[in-house]
């Protein structure tokens, strides 16, 4: 029996929407996989590698849009997983926006959250 997780985040940087698209592509590439990138609406897609007992990967659609702030981004995760096990969407949001954070070139730049 499978379960789908999902979970969702938005973040502002202040830095320039192409920075940040830089750097959510290089995060793909160190957690899991990029799938697609679409410069034209903004958005990447990609997956996240979730160690759960099914082996199925999250899923993340990563929208970017120039904000009054710098950049505006919106996270969208879903994971399927099992009865037992739950919270693979937010565990790779976690994980993706850690590597966000310790990207150079966005250090100090989160103006949202804590």
């Amino acid at each position: 029996m499978y379960n789908t997780s999902s979970g969702n985040i938005e973040c502002e940087y202040q830095a320039d929407p192409a920075v940040v698209a830089q750097a959510c592509c290089d995060a793909f590439k160190r957690l899991g996989k990029v799938r697609s990138v679409s410069r034209e609406t903004g958005t990447i897609q990609g997956s996240v590698e979730t160690w759960n007992l099914f082996g199925a990967n999250a899923e993340l659609m990563v929208n970017i849009s120039r904000s009054q702030a710098g950049t505006e981004l919106r996270l969208q995760a879903t994971a399927t997983e099992g009865v037992v096990s739950n919270g693979s969407a937010q565990k790779a949001i976690a994980r993706f926006l850690g590597v966000l954070q310790q990207d150079a070139r966005l250090a100090g730049k989160n103006t949202s959250g804590w």
